[in-house]
């Protein structure tokens, strides 16, 4: 390490992808007043970009502009006094030697190294990506693609490949605009990993009652155009999907394709530890590209949220600057608006066994489900009660952590006010 308290030197870093983790990282370098030379490296020309906002865009909520939340390049650049490297992709990371190489066979030294490389949309076939109609959406590129598409185009029919938290969006734009869409995905209901079967039936009717026609165990084989240019998905189990254009959103993959050997450790993602930090001194990792610690199972894994990384990002930062930082806000929650009904998930969903204790309340539109296990709580499902996820997702998180000695008398009103149930907040280990 090249700077510790007490010498006069700068710390040169380098950020290699520049999302909300890399933009974080920055940010909190320079809170702590360090004046370190920041080289950012990135294969775009845009400053950070939501990916939850590109629908929006699409669907004409929010302008362009609204896609970067914390502004274009040269505003960061002065605020934050990094130099940025536009379209210069990073060939491969030296872990041991903390050096970043490019794809002309340069390299560079620094003293510390964040890998923020976020992650890529899944497409099984390499091969579909030539196909003008068949898209993903994932960075404003994506957005203005698809909206230019439905802007210019006669577009009748959407695909949805994916009942994704992205791919529920698509299929809200498709109804905004007139547009036929049906949604495939090959799990038996929809978001298997955040919703029980009975909270993903009542998002399921909904739906149907909206117009959106869904087919589930329909795993994606092939994507095939014809000659008038339409699209045909084809199934494993041989079923047929036509549309105009497909939207492939069967998740995403980290990217990690800057890791060339196996001096940084890498499983699904790059493996950290509780301070983002590799097994490589010096070179960190954050956002969608890490497996950083998951509060709930006490494991390394990919949290893919927004917010997730932001911390992921802050908490490296600090390190890197020299400070003491550990990241514990890892849960895995999935919180999604469309066509009016709001779907929140919290912990894992899966696995469930016959021993657990289960509670559940509808009223209205507003449905809760609550699973515990050894008399913790597991796992969480709401529809509606929005405004109030928030204070139950930190109690959630205090639970898990083991530091709730009581829940608030002002924190229990707010949530029996919203609806819900005191039997609810009670389930949940929740008492004043």
């Amino acid at each position: 390490m090249n700077l510790i308290k007490g010498e006069h030197m700068m710390l040169k870093i380098a950020i290699v992808g520049f999302g909300n983790a890399g933009f974080q990282a920055v940010k909190a370098i320079r809170q702590l007043g360090k004046t370190a030379e920041i080289h950012v490296y990135s294969d775009k020309s845009l400053p950070p970009s939501n990916p939850m906002l590109t629908t929006y865009y699409v669907k004409e909520s929010i302008p362009y502009d609204a896609m970067f939340p914390y502004g274009f390049m040269k505003q960061i650049q002065a605020e934050y006094g990094i130099v940025f490297h536009a379209d210069t992709p990073v060939y491969a990371i030296d872990g041991p030697k903390r050096a970043v190489l490019f794809m002309d066979g340069s390299r560079e030294i620094f003293d510390r190294i964040l890998i923020a490389t976020g992650a890529l949309p899944f497409l099984p076939s390499t091969g579909w990506a030539g196909l003008e109609r068949v898209m993903v959406m994932r960075t404003p590129e994506d957005a203005c693609r698809l909206k230019e598409t439905l802007d210019k185009q006669d577009i009748k029919s959407i695909l949805v490949v994916g009942a994704s938290m992205i791919g529920i969006k698509i299929a809200e734009l498709a109804r905004q605009r007139g547009i036929r869409c049906t949604m495939v995905d090959g799990a038996p209901y929809m978001f298997p990993m955040a919703a029980f079967e009975s909270t993903a039936d009542r998002v399921r009717q909904f739906l149907t009652d909206k117009g959106t026609l869904l087919s589930f165990s329909a795993l994606l084989s092939d994507i095939r155009q014809d000659f008038g240019n339409r699209l045909t998905a084809v199934m494993k189990d041989g079923r047929t999907f036509t549309a105009d254009i497909i939207l492939v959103c069967i998740g995403t993959r980290a990217n990690t394709a800057c890791i060339r050997d196996d001096s940084i450790k890498v499983n699904r993602g790059i493996l950290v530890d509780s301070r983002m930090m590799t097994n490589c001194e010096g070179v960190y990792a954050a956002g969608d590209c890490s497996e950083g610690y998951e509060l709930q199972s006490g494991i390394p894994k990919i949290i893919g949220l927004w917010a997730n990384a932001g911390y992921q990002g802050r908490t490296a930062g600090i390190n890197m600057a020299g400070g003491q930082e550990t990241f514990k806000h890892g849960l895995l929650c999935n919180i999604s608006h469309f066509m009016g009904m709001d779907f929140i998930g919290m912990g894992d969903a899966s696995g469930l066994d016959e021993q657990d204790e289960v509670y559940e309340y509808e009223k209205g539109s507003l449905y809760l489900k609550a699973v515990k296990r050894n008399g913790t709580i597991k796992c969480i499902n709401m529809l509606d009660g929005a405004p109030v996820s928030g204070i139950i997702k930190n109690y959630f998180m205090k639970i898990l952590d083991g530091r709730v000695g009581g829940m608030d008398m002002q924190l229990y009103g707010i949530l029996v006010g919203a609806g819900i149930p005191g039997e609810f907040i009670g389930f949940m280990g929740g008492k004043c």
